[in-house]
């Protein structure tokens, strides 16, 4: 399943060490300009999503699995990954750096989608989303990742492991959300859950654009004119 994303360039800025609101070299700043589209066109965010049930998920050994799990993995593809090793071996380390760190962002805005996908499916069933999980965080064992992504037709998406379970392309991310009958202080806060469908302040709607065969994240008052950039599913 193809994604489409937008990167935040406050996201980029965090993984290259500066926190929100500080202020960032002018060098900086030129070069994160001279370098996006360049990293934007090397994109290729996928990914694959399932709900399982709680023995599905055994084998993994996803710590208190609900009776329904939502899980996922993707990635934004190898080639940013791989301009930004060629800059390294060149000698252009900041290049490099602010590739890795735009790589970064831009696999967790791929996986913010897929967990509004699965949020939106919770709430299809009535149930309530927790905060994503991934192997290697908690109490969920690295170890563990060669079984879970059994679980999901990683080939469809180019994904694979190492030997030490390290998934490739590096830039990917596995994870699991379990689906609850009531909310706790780990349900995610996410506005599928809200009843005030008109708030003009509502941040996500996952709608599908058939013209483009995409799922795609909007804020509301982007709904009648144009999509935000984040998005989530295509055939």
């Amino acid at each position: 399943m193809k994604v489409r994303i937008q990167v935040p360039r406050e996201e980029v800025k965090r993984y290259l060490g500066y926190p929100e609101g500080a202020i960032v070299k002018p060098r900086i700043e030129d070069t994160l300009d001279e370098l996006w589209p360049i990293a934007t066109s090397l994109l290729d965010p996928r990914g694959v999503y399932r709900i399982v049930s709680k023995e599905e998920v055994a084998d993994s050994n996803l710590p208190d699995p609900s009776d329904l799990v939502g899980i996922a993995v993707c990635t934004i593809g190898s080639g940013l990954v791989v301009e930004s090793a060629d800059r390294a071996e060149s000698g252009h380390y900041l290049a490099s750096l602010i590739l890795d760190a735009f790589g970064s962002a831009a696999a967790e805005a791929t996986a913010y989608v897929f967990s509004k996908i699965l949020c939106n499916e919770a709430t299809r069933c009535g149930l309530f989303d927790q905060r994503r999980i991934s192997p290697g965080y908690g109490a969920w064992d690295t170890c563990n990742q060669r079984a879970f992504l059994a679980l999901l037709p990683t080939d469809s998406v180019g994904i694979s492991l190492t030997p030490g379970q390290m998934m490739r392309p590096r830039k990917s991310v596995s994870f699991a959300v379990r689906f609850l009958e009531e909310p706790d202080e780990n349900t995610s806060k996410d506005c599928a859950h809200c009843t005030m469908k008109n708030c003009e302040y509502r941040l996500e709607e996952v709608i599908w654009d058939p013209k483009s065969s995409y799922w795609r994240l909007m804020t509301l008052s982007r709904l009648s004119q144009t999509p935000s950039g984040r998005s989530a599913k295509s055939a």
